[in-house]
């Protein structure tokens, strides 16, 4: 019998949002740095992220290079 997961907790989702942001943004000027498929009017942004049930999240990450 698997033991439920236990409750989200909403500081740990925004900290690791925080956190998948924070490191795809310093790869946007780091490895994709002039890199053609790059649109510079677009950034990093982590959106609708929402917890699981099993106690991972669920979101869209968009980046200048891909969605």
């Amino acid at each position: 019998m698997n033991a439920a997961a236990p409750p989200p907790d909403p500081a740990l989702l925004a900290r690791r949002v925080a956190a998948l942001e924070a490191r795809f943004r310093e790869i946007a000027v780091t490895r994709m740095a002039g890199v053609p498929v790059q649109n510079e009017r677009l950034a990093v942004q982590a959106v609708g992220f929402q917890p699981l049930a099993d106690g991972g999240s669920l979101g869209v990450l968009v980046t200048p290079w891909f969605m």
